[in-house]
């Protein structure tokens, strides 16, 4: 079922975008559907024959009743997708974790305890799955005071909201000035006790 769903959601927003003419390219984006999935699939029709394999040896085996993290998809990403640009360089964001390191086309961990600056109580926590929705991508740009981050938000601006939104988010030590501050950034968070999940 997991599969089926995420199935038809990479479809929709592709074909949605397509409909609407927010897609450059139209067709090199719905191709990416193919791309994406088909890998994902193959390991998931791999690791399910496994587990039934395993199932049917669980007479002498109670452990083939037992589920991996694999099988509930969270690990799933499209690194390779041809619509995924990663432009960093060999130096990614090490999350502490061995080799658990986030790149452009993983899903994007949970990071509860962030503080928004923008937010009319900025003392209220906030975490990163709030601010992810389902009919628009969510740019986060990992520092402020960058002149990179300020060309990532100055492109955004030819994006409607409803297609693009950025979050920034800023390190405690961060000087958040008042020209980020009235960006074009939906949400500006900075990091406090943050634990990624």
């Amino acid at each position: 079922m997991n599969s089926g769903i995420q199935d038809s959601f990479n479809l929709a927003w592709k074909l949605a975008y397509a409909q609407q003419g927010h897609s450059l390219d139209s067709t090199s984006l719905l191709q990416s559907y193919t791309e994406e999935r088909l890998p994902v699939i193959a390991e998931m029709l791999r690791h399910t024959s496994y587990l039934m394999d395993e199932s049917i040896k669980a007479k002498e085996n109670p452990s083939g009743w037992k589920r991996d993290p694999a099988t509930m998809q969270l690990e799933v990403h499209y690194r390779w997708s041809p619509v995924v640009l990663d432009e960093q360089d060999a130096e990614y964001m090490d999350l502490g974790e061995g080799d658990c390191l986030l790149r452009a086309g993983d899903r994007a961990p949970d990071a509860p305890g962030l503080v928004d600056l923008k937010n009319s109580k900025p003392s209220a926590a906030v975490r990163l799955f709030d601010l992810f929705g389902c009919s628009h991508h969510t740019v986060l740009v990992l520092t402020a005071a960058s002149e990179q981050s300020q060309r990532v938000l100055h492109t955004l601006k030819s994006y409607p909201a409803s297609i693009a939104r950025a979050v920034i988010i800023a390190q405690p030590e961060e000087d958040v000035s008042s020209k980020v501050r009235v960006s074009n950034a939906q949400h500006i968070l900075v990091v406090r006790n943050v634990i990624l999940i």
